[in-house]
C-alpha cells in the first residue's frame, strides 16, 4: 500500500492539508456516514494516515520506501541495473499477472437469523500486499546471474538444415531479469503480510451463499484480487 496513492495526497503538501484530505475520505467511507460496506476502506485509509500525517512521520516513511518512492519498484531497478527495457514500468503483463485465491468462509447462524433480513457482521484474514516490497518479496535485486538481466537466452542449435539462433525466456529469472538478493523483512519473501479485515453486508434472508468480489487475497503483479465466498448455514 502506497498512503500517498491510497489518501490521494502529495509530499509536498502540509499537516493540514492532509489532515483535511483524511477527515474528507472518513466522511466519505466510514461505514456509519457512508451507509456502505466501507469497513476494509476505511481501514486502509487509516493505516495511510497514521503512516504520513506529520512531516517527521512523512521523512521516515520516504526514507525507508525509497527504494520504490516516487518511482514504481521496477523502474528503480532500471535505474539501477540498467537492465532490459522492460523493467522500465512495474509488471503489468498478462503473463506475468496472477490472480489472488478466493477466500471461503461459512457462518453458521440461528435458524431466526438465518431466515431473517439483516445485517450480519464477519471477520476474516486476507493475504495483502506486502507495503514494504510491494508484493515482490525483496528488499535488494540483483541482476540474474543466468542471462545477464535481459530475461532470455540465446543460444544456437545445430540441425540438418544448419545453425539456428534461439532466444527463450531465462528459466532462472522466469523472464524478469532479476533474482531476490534480500528477501523483504516485513513479509520474509512472500510478498504478502496477513491483514484482518472486519466488515458486515446485509442478508435478505433468503440467499444463503453471497460473493464478493475482489475481497479475497491479493493478486500478484498487478493482478485481480480474489473474492470472498460467503455460505450462511444453519447453527446445529
Amino acid at each position: 500500500m502506497d498512503p500517498y496513492i491510497t489518501m490521494g495526497v502529495t509530499r509536498e503538501m502540509s499537516d493540514d492539508d492532509i489532515k483535511k484530505a483524511y477527515r474528507s475520505l472518513a466522511i466519505k467511507y466510514h461505514p456509519d456516514h457512508s451507509g456502505a460496506d466501507t469497513a476494509s476502506k476505511m481501514a486502509d485509509i487509516t493505516e495511510a494516515y497514521d503512516l504520513i500525517k506529520t512531516k517527521e512521520l512523512r521523512a521516515k516513511y520516504d526514507k525507508e520506501h525509497s527504494f520504490h518512492s516516487d518511482f514504481t519498484l521496477w523502474s528503480k531497478l532500471f535505474g539501477e541495473c540498467n537492465i532490459a527495457k522492460n523493467f522500465g514500468k512495474k509488471p503489468t503483463g498478462k503473463s506475468m499477472q496472477k490472480k489472488g485465491r478466493n477466500i471461503t468462509k461459512t457462518i453458521r447462524i440461528s435458524k431466526e437469523k438465518l431466515f431473517m433480513p439483516g445485517q450480519i457482521p464477519i471477520t476474516y484474514s486476507r493475504n495483502s500486499m506486502c507495503y514494504n516490497c510491494s508484493g515482490t518479496g525483496a528488499s535488494k535485486f540483483r541482476k540474474c546471474p543466468k542471462c545477464g538481466g535481459k530475461g532470455k537466452i540465446r543460444s544456437v542449435i545445430s540441425s540438418s538444415e544448419g545453425a539456428k539462433d534461439v532466444v527463450t525466456k531465462c528459466l532462472n529469472c522466469m523472464g524478469k531479469g532479476l533474482e531476490v538478493k534480500e528477501a523483504c523483512n516485513i513479509c520474509g519473501g512472500t510478498g504478502y503480510i496477513k491483514k484482518d479485515v472486519t466488515m458486515s453486508f446485509y442478508h435478505d434472508g433468503k440467499t444463503m451463499d453471497y460473493r464478493f468480489i475482489g475481497k479475497g487475497n491479493s493478486g500478484k503483479n498487478n493482478g485481480e484480487n480474489g473474492d470472498l465466498m460467503i455460505k450462511l448455514r444453519r447453527r446445529k
